[in-house]
Order: structure tokens, then C-alpha cells, then sequence
């Protein structure tokens, strides 16, 4: 330590040894870099949380761009007698803009009154139509209502009763494979066979024909759950005398059911068809053959 000198005021005044002197100035320097390191601290501290608002602010937005692009586009209009208005876009806007719509209706009607007072029918359904119809965007196109004498009558009641009727349920579709004197049940019970192919007769050649109570019937067309349940042509074979390659017919099997035959091919000799590749398909029973 330095020795103290005296003072001219009578107070001693301390002389600073080279040791004092450094260690002052090392702790002057410990203060600057411990200042330094603190700011630097901070500058990161803000840096980092600047670049988490800027990242939240992003997420935010691309949430609410998909929110936008994902939900369901609208459509209001609004009809008045003297003025029409057409909005298109997101249904989160489609409320706004019809409550912004209903307002301006009932304004409008209110200050255009002889009166003054409004049209008292506003508000009460009878000035202005609101109407809100959501279209999803999923569907493609916006479907048109129907409109003119045709909407209404009996093409709109047979329209009703063909959409209530629900198509017939396949049971089963399958190919089977038929040779001489075998049989094939049709409802795929393990009850009685339906078709065979046999000869009933000496004189008859052998051919695809009903069995146990089974009939088949022709159609003119293709054999539907439709046309089969139409059809009144029962009692028809397939023998060499009419089969071809796509030759369908319709089969009411001995348990009530409704199926169909499609000729794939078939083989014959002298005696007539000696196998037959078919491809069936049975319904369920509706209400009408249960």
C-alpha cells in the first residue's frame, strides 16, 4: 500500500502503489466486458423474440388462408322491388354480409316511404325476400332449381316414388360352368337347383332350361332386376336353336328371387348343348317378391 501524504487543508492524501493502480484498472475492465456480455444477452433476447412474433404472425396467417380456402363458398341475394344485390364467396363473410343486407333492405324501404315511416310489410316477409343457399365447393357446380309445369304434378310425384324405391340388391354374381344332366341353384342356398341342363323328352335336345318349380323367361333386352320383374315370357330354354354370346335371360327361382343368365359360351354335339358357360346374377327379394 502507498503512504499517505499530507494535505495543505491539514488531510492526508493517499499515494497509489502500481498494484493498486492495476487492479483498479482490471476492475474497470471486468465492468465493461460484464456490461458488454449483458448487452449482448439482451440484443439476442430481442433478436429471438422478434423472430418468434414474426414466425407466430406467419403461422397465423397461413391458418387463416387455409381456414379461407377450405371453407365452404355461399351465396346470398337479396330481391327487393327496386333493387337486387349478389354476394359470392366464404360462408364466415356470408353472415356479415346478410345481416349488412337485411339492414340496408329495411333503410331503404324506410326512406323511399311516401310517409317516411317504412313500408310496414319490411321486416314481416313481405318487402324483401333473404334467401342464403350454401354450395360446397366439393360438388363441382351449384345444382338449378327446377322451374315451368314440369316441376310440379305427376312428374314430380312419379320423380318422388322412383327416387323413394331403392335399386334392387345384388345377392350374388358369379360364373358357373354346366355339363349334361347337371343343375345350378340359383339362389345359392343349397335348396333346390333352379336351372339344369337336360332333355325333358327322346325327341328334345338338350338345353338350359327351368328346374323344381324355376322358369325362365326372355327379355328383349338386358336382363335387369327391372326387366326381370316386368317380364311375363316364362317357359323359355336356351338350346342350340337360339344361343349366342350374350344371350341373357331371367330366371324366378322356386325361393322368389329374381336372377339373370348371360350366355358366355357353350359347347354342343349331336345331341344338342353339351356345356354352357353362364354368368348369373341374383337379387334380393324387394317387396314386391318377397
Amino acid at each position: 500500500m502507498g503512504k499517505s501524504a499530507p494535505r495543505g487543508d491539514g488531510a492526508e492524501e493517499t499515494a497509489f502503489t502500481p498494484r493498486m493502480m492495476r487492479e483498479y484498472s482490471a476492475s474497470l475492465a471486468d465492468h465493461a466486458r460484464a456490461e458488454a456480455e449483458a448487452m449482448t444477452a439482451r440484443a439476442a433476447a430481442e433478436a429471438e423474440a422478434h423472430r418468434l412474433r414474426i414466425a407466430a404472425d406467419a403461422d397465423a396467417t397461413r391458418m387463416m388462408r387455409d381456414v379461407h380456402a377450405t371453407a365452404p363458398s355461399s351465396s346470398l341475394s337479396v330481391q327487393g322491388r327496386r333493387f337486387g344485390l349478389s354476394y359470392r364467396g366464404t360462408t364466415v363473410g356470408l353472415a356479415a354480409v346478410a345481416l349488412l343486407a337485411v339492414s340496408g333492405a329495411v333503410a331503404y324501404q324506410a326512406l323511399t316511404s311516401p310517409d317516411g315511416g317504412g313500408d310496414p310489410a319490411v321486416g314481416r316477409g313481405g318487402g324483401a325476400t333473404v334467401s342464403s343457399v350454401a354450395s360446397h365447393q366439393s360438388t363441382g357446380a351449384a345444382g338449378s332449381a327446377p322451374s315451368g309445369p314440369d316441376a310440379s304434378g305427376a312428374d314430380a310425384s312419379s320423380a318422388a316414388a322412383s327416387r323413394n324405391t331403392p335399386p334392387a340388391e345384388v345377392r350374388e354374381h358369379r360364373k358357373i360352368v354346366m355339363s349334361i344332366a347337371s343343375n345350378k341353384d340359383l339362389d345359392f342356398t343349397g335348396n333346390l337347383p333352379d336351372i339344369s341342363l337336360y332333355t325333358s323328352t327322346s325327341d328334345d335336345k338338350v338345353a338350359v332350361r327351368g328346374y323344381s318349380g324355376s322358369e325362365i323367361a326372355s327379355v328383349p333386352e338386358q336382363a335387369t332386376a327391372e326387366s326381370c320383374a316386368a317380364t311375363t315370357d316364362y317357359g323359355f330354354v336356351i338350346s342350340t336353336k337360339n344361343i349366342s354370346k350374350g344371350l341373357t335371360a331371367c330366371v324366378l327361382t322356386n325361393e322368389n328371387r329374381l336372377a339373370s343368365i348371360k350366355v358366355l359360351g357353350w359347347q354342343q354335339d349331336s345331341s344338342g348343348l353339351s356345356s354352357v358357360t353362364l354368368d348369373v346374377t341374383t337379387w334380393e327379394k324387394t317387396e314386391d317378391t318377397a
